[in-house]
């Protein structure tokens, strides 16, 4: 698959302007009755109540973002706008707990030929099923995978994220590096650089993961 085939591809997943379209381009997750996960295109800005959990969820985990300030509906929406929709780049897809409404996000960015990030992976304030967050982003490698034929996945993670780094390690992915950080704050809001040893200022780094895949899971 060619870079102009796979742009197309997400472009057409990331322009949906209908709910009911983007649960039609949905990824189904086995063994997790209902749960799927759905495509983020302009139908988001129909629907602020999902919005404001997402605006929520990032709240609730600020520290583990490398970009820390204050959350609102507007900055999501800016988030998503720039970012999120209408690109060939990036893809963000919502947990779609049907009945138990909305369970998170994950998504891919960086996306160029054969190599991806894992982007934006959230969990929810409510996780009715078991390893849920395990499967969606299994399903979410596997699609990557088929459909746009990634063959290198990459991600950052902070290194207190102890939790989010068993669980990529639990999917395949390696450490390749750690990074040192420098910390900018101004008031509400915090910014980590990537630097050198002799500049960093804290003393928790950016690590880096990789997985690299066949041409089937």
């Amino acid at each position: 698959m060619s870079d102009v085939s796979s742009g197309r591809q997400i472009l057409n997943l990331t322009s949906l302007s209908q709910y009911e379209a983007a649960v039609f381009h949905s990824i189904k997750l086995p063994g997790h009755a209902e749960v799927s996960l759905v495509p983020i295109g302009p139908w988001i800005f129909a629907q602020p109540q999902v919005i404001r959990e997402m605006t929520k969820w990032r709240a609730n985990a600020r520290t583990m973002f490398f970009a820390q300030f204050p959350e609102s509906v507007a900055t999501m929406s800016e988030y998503l706008s720039f970012t999120k929709i209408e690109t060939t780049e990036s893809v963000l897809f919502l947990i779609d707990g049907k009945q138990h409404g909305f369970l998170g996000h994950l998504g891919l960015k960086n996306i160029s030929g054969k190599s991806a990030e894992i982007d934006s992976v959230m969990r929810g304030s409510i996780t009715p099923t078991p390893q849920l967050m395990f499967s969606a982003l299994y399903e979410l490698i596997r699609w990557s995978t088929e459909t746009l034929h990634v063959r290198r996945l990459s991600l950052n993670v902070v290194s207190y994220n102890t939790r989010a780094i068993a669980l990529y390690s639990r999917l395949g992915f390696e450490c390749v590096g750690e990074i040192p950080l420098f910390r900018v704050s101004d008031q509400d809001y915090v910014w980590h650089h990537q630097t050198e040893s002799d500049r960093a200022n804290v003393d928790y780094r950016c690590v880096v993961m990789e997985k690299r895949m066949k041409s089937t899971l």
